[in-house]
């Protein structure tokens, strides 16, 4: 299990708002290809889209074709591009360069995953060669991260992240996760001269702190669990599949001798999103600090309650207002917050509204 704050963090992440939206079409194209080079099968099948939540322009896949729970149609990902800490890749880079893992900050597991794509990444925006170059390059950027993630701060200054954390420590009484970014940057100075002495050894240069952050998130956001090798795997192409509350989800990531397969709870219809469940305990709370959003239909309730006085506080503060959200410059992130803070004191605003009707 990878590095936790106050959740599992461990799901696929295409949330994000889109930008530049042709170059990622561009890299989902690449991406495909090469799946289809080393031995993807039904690739055709789905095709990736842009979907409106909330005024906001997020990517995922759709049906290329009408697609039936019977159908002979299958979406396989070959075991050898599933990553995990029981791929060649990983085990290589852990033998020649991380022989001392057992004795660090994180389950053995979760870190090998954690140094192979933090290295990775460094090989390449070092001009390098990497097998796993399309597959990196068409995930989350920090540039996007940042858009959406509270681990990036929320907002240039990280201010409206601040101002929020506040609210959530009142919530949960002082015993929540949320200096996500003061945490992770704890955990990197901890690690920091074992990752680089271990990436030093495999010829690779110039590990950040950045490279670090990147690679934690995306491990801990992009993954399936596969009980037949009881390891989480990031599945290339079935990581953009979009979460759905589970009584509305339509498929679901399964595996077979490690090969990754998109199964189907009910028929699809041709241009009609391809979603799942990114965990059926998990509240908005959990969703947001996990992968940077919230679900309106969520029907999980919070499991946390808040006091009256702090609502009052906090729905009358100027980051609750239209105007902050127009001028943010996070404004996925604030937008999120904003929502969970409405839910979070729903119960005090309808008995308002009842009592005054």
């Amino acid at each position: 299990m990878f590095f936790t704050f106050a959740a599992v963090l461990f799901a696929q992440l295409p949330w994000i708002q889109a930008t530049a939206e042709d170059e990622w079409m561009d890299k989902f194209y690449r991406l495909r290809d090469w799946v289809k080079e080393h031995g993807g099968k039904g690739l055709d099948i789905v095709r990736p889209e842009l979907f409106d939540y909330g005024g906001f322009k997020v990517r995922g896949l759709a049906a290329a074709k009408d697609l039936s729970v019977e159908g002979e149609d299958r979406l396989l990902i070959p075991e050898q591009l599933c990553l995990s800490s029981d791929n060649p890749s990983v085990k290589d880079l852990v033998s020649r360069g991380l022989n001392r893992i057992h004795t660090r900050s994180i389950e053995p597991k979760s870190y090998s995953i954690i140094a192979f794509l933090a290295m990775e990444r460094r090989k390449i925006l070092n001009n390098k060669t990497s097998f796993w170059a399309p597959y990196i390059e068409s995930l989350p950027s920090d540039k996007e991260f940042a858009q959406f993630h509270p681990a990036w701060g929320g907002g240039a200054d990280g201010k409206e992240l601040e101002i929020f954390g506040h609210f959530f420590q009142r919530w949960h009484k002082g015993n929540f996760g949320f200096d996500q970014p003061g945490r992770v940057k704890n955990l990197w100075q901890k690690e920091a001269g074992f990752l680089r002495k271990g990436a030093k050894k495999l010829g690779v240069t110039g590990l950040t702190f950045e490279d670090f952050r990147w690679a934690l998130h995306i491990g801990n956001t992009r993954g399936f669990y596969n009980p037949n090798a009881d390891v989480y795997e990031m599945v290339p192409i079935l990581d953009l599949v979009n979460h759905a509350d589970m009584q509305v989800q339509n498929a679901y990531v399964d595996f077979e001798a490690n090969n990754g397969f998109l199964r189907l709870d009910r028929p699809i219809a041709k241009g009609h999103e391809i979603t799942t469940c990114y965990g059926e305990n998990k509240d908005n709370t959990k969703l947001f600090l996990s992968y940077g959003f919230v679900d309106s239909r969520n029907s999980r309730k919070l499991e946390q309650q808040i006091d009256k006085k702090s609502c009052d506080d906090f729905l009358a503060d100027r980051l609750m207002s239209s105007k902050a959200l127009a001028s943010s410059s996070a404004p996925t992130v604030l937008a999120n917050l904003q929502a969970l803070v409405r839910e979070a004191c729903s119960p005090y605003t309808i008995n308002e509204t009842a009592r005054t009707v």
